[in-house]
């Protein structure tokens, strides 16, 4: 049986992907550039992004591109400086959720700066 505690640490973590998860859209849906990003949310974004493989996180990461019409060159992006487990839960939780949140094409605004 699961301890109280390990249970409302879990629904925390999830809480904390769902905020994440819901202000990466928000941005996006408000057209705001990705470097007035706040940088947990931008390191999630990105690493949602990356294409490793023909896993199914990969499958995601291309759907999740192709959905919302992102330039190539954002990909590349480089300055992902020390990415934790936390930033990578949210990628996943993003590229899981994000297309059902935001309209076809809405990224295409995006641009590194």
């Amino acid at each position: 049986m699961m301890n109280d505690n390990y249970i409302k640490h879990v629904e925390n973590l999830i809480d904390q992907e769902n905020i994440i998860l819901h202000q990466c859209a928000e941005l996006i849906n408000q057209k705001i550039q990705l470097a007035n990003w706040p940088h947990d949310i931008k390191y999630a974004f990105l690493i949602a992004l990356q294409e490793n493989g023909k896993s199914t996180e990969s499958y995601k990461a291309y759907r999740t591109i192709r959905h919302l019409r992102l330039d190539r060159q954002l990909l590349l992006y480089p300055n992902i400086q020390h990415p934790t487990p936390f930033h990578f839960r949210c990628a996943e939780r993003i590229r899981a959720d994000l297309t059902r949140m935001v309209k076809l094409g809405s990224g295409s605004y995006l641009k590194l700066l």
